[in-house]
């Protein structure tokens, strides 16, 4: 990534984003709307901080979450305001890690297929739950969820600079070793990881 993509997402993130979004969506000639297109924004910021891939044991320790947990623990909601919480966590964590990370989905157990079908159900599910006019973004999601992870595939390819491959490694070391070069690299890459 160049000095300058470094300072605009440092400084504006909105615009980094918006610029980035937009020249995905025209590349990949995708169809959605300005408040879709906003929603993919906004989910790029969230994950910006590697914490967001992550859920809390009960005692605070970062742990992966599988989707299908998720799914189990939407299902199992106290209320229909958790519920769509959980399905639209779903959604968000699904849509991003098969857009940012589907080549090494590739290679393992759960493709990218999964993701896709699970975010397609999540934010379905989340339409289903959503009254008004963000009823319509999150049935958008749902269907163009497939265009929607090349738009994000498109993304990340062009703001990280570097392999998916690279970024898988470099997080696998500074997980398992907390190695501060890997760490500043994935920081400049714009993941970042907090212990």
């Amino acid at each position: 990534m160049s000095r300058t993509a470094q300072k605009l997402i440092l400084t504006d993130p909105n615009a980094y984003f918006y610029e980035a979004v937009a020249g995905a969506i025209k590349e990949k000639k995708v169809r959605t709307s300005a408040s879709t297109e906003m929603y993919l924004i906004n989910l790029l910021k969230q994950f910006m901080s590697a914490e967001a891939l992550y859920a809390r044991d009960s005692e605070g320790n970062r742990t992966e979450m599988p989707l299908a947990f998720l799914v189990k623990e939407a299902l199992e909601a106290p209320n229909e305001d958790t519920r769509r919480l959980v399905y639209r966590q779903l959604g968000d964590t699904a849509l991003y890690m098969a857009g940012f990370f589907q080549q090494s989905l590739s290679r393992k157990i759960v493709d990218v297929e999964y993701y896709v079908g699970m975010g397609q159900a999540g934010y379905s599910s989340v339409a289903e739950r959503t009254p008004g006019a963000q009823r319509a973004v999150f049935l958008e999601l749902a269907k163009a969820f497939p265009d929607l992870v090349e738009v994000l595939s498109k993304v990340a390819e062009a703001s990280l600079g570097q392999t998916e491959a690279e970024l898988v490694r470099l997080y696998d070391l500074w997980e398992r070793t907390g190695n501060l070069q890997a760490e500043r690299k994935l920081r400049e890459a714009g993941i970042l990881p907090l212990k």
